[in-house]
């Protein structure tokens, strides 16, 4: 395990902020989510368990990881039997060198779009591979239930009444490299490929456009944005209603992993105004860049309870 890392916030200290509120416990019919919040919050501060670079970060676990990443041979195997679980959902995707490459803040609607736009295309689901590092870290947290490792590596001091998701990023680093791995998996067979993530990050979203035009893809970018009180507030509540959801009877072991929780400070960073995040304009200078890009759809969501609207459809010239 781990060593603690004395100089976060102090255990104590965290585990007597934890105690002020029992925020496992629901109040006047529901959960106290505003308590609960400022405790994954303050959790997640530099230094804290569940920050950037927390020492209970699985890939800083030396029982599974050597210095520099490198997976020790028990953890390996986990990685591979995850790998062929992956895979194995959908055994028929299709090897057409196509690409949808969604874009834009957390809590636009990117899932919904994605689901509509299959179905308008005339395909379905089944016909691609869907490469989301939210599914890989579903995938570890369900195996760390499975093998006890839930309450003993991921669950630091003051996080134990929180739900598996709610720890997700501790395993942040680690399902990134699982992402990567079935990425360029999935490319080099020419499968078709739903890439689910903000492009929030243009340097990276450059290497992805070029890879996939080394070989051979036909790229569709599929923008989804919206105002940043929108988005948060979307967020918020799809946390809330997956915390809720995870309490009932006869939920399925997904389900009880919990509401997905997005750090405010990440959000934040895909705002430089309020109306539009940054992904919009990123997604538009890619495809002016790349020859690749045959299509750029965008969406709209421009409150808390409306669904994503199409907005503008370009098609490439080249």
């Amino acid at each position: 395990m781990p060593k603690t890392n004395q100089n976060s916030n102090g255990a104590e200290e965290i585990l007597a902020a934890h105690q002020m509120v029992d925020v496992a416990t629901p109040v006047a019919g529901g959960f106290d989510f505003d308590a609960r919040r400022r405790l994954i919050d303050r959790l997640s501060e530099s230094g804290g368990p569940l920050s950037d670079g927390s020492p209970y970060s699985t890939h800083l676990n030396p029982a599974w990881f050597n210095q520099g990443m490198q997976v020790r041979a028990a953890r390996a195997a986990v990685h591979a039997e995850l790998r062929r679980e992956f895979q194995g959902r959908r055994p028929n995707v299709r090897c057409g060198h196509r690409a949808l490459v969604l874009a834009g803040p957390p809590g636009a609607g990117k899932s919904s779009v994605c689901r509509h736009l299959l179905a308008d295309l005339g395909t379905s689901v089944e016909d691609w591979r869907d490469l989301n590092a939210d599914d890989f870290k579903d995938q570890l947290l369900l195996q760390a239930s499975r093998d006890g490792s839930l309450g003993r590596e991921l669950a630091p001091v003051g996080t134990e009444t929180l739900t598996p998701r709610e720890r997700a990023s501790l395993v942040h680093e680690e399902s990134s490299m699982l992402m990567k791995q079935e990425q360029r998996r999935a490319i080099n067979r020419g499968e078709n490929i739903m890439l689910d993530g903000t492009l929030g990050n243009e340097p990276r979203a450059e290497l992805t456009l070029k890879r996939l035009a080394e070989h051979g893809y036909s790229v569709t970018l599929v923008v989804v944005d919206g105002p940043k009180s929108v988005t948060t507030a979307r967020v918020q509540r799809r946390w809330r209603s997956g915390l809720v959801a995870s309490t009932q009877a006869g939920a399925s072991a997904r389900t009880r992993l919990g509401g997905r929780v997005v750090p405010g400070g990440f959000i934040n960073q895909l705002y430089n105004q309020d109306a539009i995040s940054v992904c919009t304009g990123i997604a538009h200078r890619l495809a002016e860049r790349h020859s690749s890009v045959d299509c750029i759809m965008e969406y709209f969501v421009s409150h808390e309870d409306a669904a994503p609207e199409l907005v503008g459809l370009r098609r490439s010239r080249r």
